[in-house]
């Protein structure tokens, strides 16, 4: 009973990783899309 516990919480403390990983991932694309949003933007004004 202790060990099936034990090993819930390891399985509960990966879906936790892949979670916090993916949610990091997510805003440095943000970050990186915005950027390069703000890249292309600054191009085209100099172009006109």
């Amino acid at each position: 009973m202790i060990f099936n516990r034990y090993k819930n919480t390891k399985k509960h403390w990966a879906q936790q990783k892949i979670r916090i990983k993916v949610s990091y991932f997510r805003t440095i694309l943000l970050i990186s899309q915005s950027n390069v949003i703000r890249l292309t933007i600054k191009l085209k004004l100099n172009i006109k």
